[in-house]
């Protein structure tokens, strides 16, 4: 069985973890009328309404000696 990916939403100062389905679904729908909830995992964004991982930052620090 494959793992299910949690994303966490928040409504108020209620913050829950839902599947990425559940996720997408609740948050499409704030897009034609509301339920409350918004994205508040920093690790995914809403793109073209489907939540995807964000791209790890490269660290473009070159090491001093």
């Amino acid at each position: 069985m494959a793992d299910t990916s949690m994303v966490k939403l928040a409504s108020g100062d209620l913050v829950r973890e839902f599947a990425i389905e559940h996720a997408e679904g609740l948050l499409n729908m704030n897009l034609r009328g509301g339920t409350g909830w918004h994205l508040a995992d920093e690790g995914y964004e809403l793109v073209d309404g489907r939540l995807t991982k964000k791209a790890a930052k490269k660290d473009n620090k070159k090491d001093k000696e």
